[in-house]
C-alpha cells in the first residue's frame, strides 16, 4: 500500500471537510446567539431586581413610619384611658382600633 497525503486517501475530500465547517460554523453562530439572548435576559433581570429592591425598601420605609405613628397613638390612647374613669375612653380606644383594623383589611 502506498502512504498518500492523508486528505484523498482517507476517503475525505475538500467537499466533506467544507461541509463539515459549514456546518460547525452554523452550531457557533446559533450558540453565539443563544448566549447573546440569555445575556440580555440576564441584564433585564438584574434591572428589574433592582426596581424591585427599590420598592421593597421604599414600602418598608413607609410601613416603619406607620407602625411607629400607630404605637405613638396607641400609647396616647392608654394615657388617655388611664387618666378617666369613664366608658367614653374605652369607646374611644375601641373606634380607633375599629379604624385602623379596617384600613388595614382595605390594604
Amino acid at each position: 500500500m502506498r502512504r498518500g497525503t492523508g486528505v484523498q486517501d482517507s476517503g475525505w475530500n475538500q467537499d466533506m471537510i467544507y461541509d463539515m465547517e459549514a456546518g460547525h460554523n452554523d452550531k457557533i453562530d446559533r450558540l453565539r446567539s443563544t448566549t447573546d439572548r440569555i445575556r440580555e435576559i440576564a441584564m433585564v433581570m438584574g434591572e428589574e431586581l433592582k426596581d424591585q429592591n427599590q420598592m421593597i425598601d421604599g414600602i418598608d420605609k413607609d410601613m416603619s413610619t406607620a407602625r411607629a405613628a400607630l404605637e405613638k397613638a396607641m400609647a396616647h390612647a392608654r394615657r388617655l384611658a388611664a387618666q378617666a374613669g369613664s366608658r367614653h375612653m374605652c369607646y374611644l380606644l375601641l373606634f380607633v382600633l375599629g379604624f385602623f383594623f379596617m384600613l388595614w383589611r382595605m390594604l
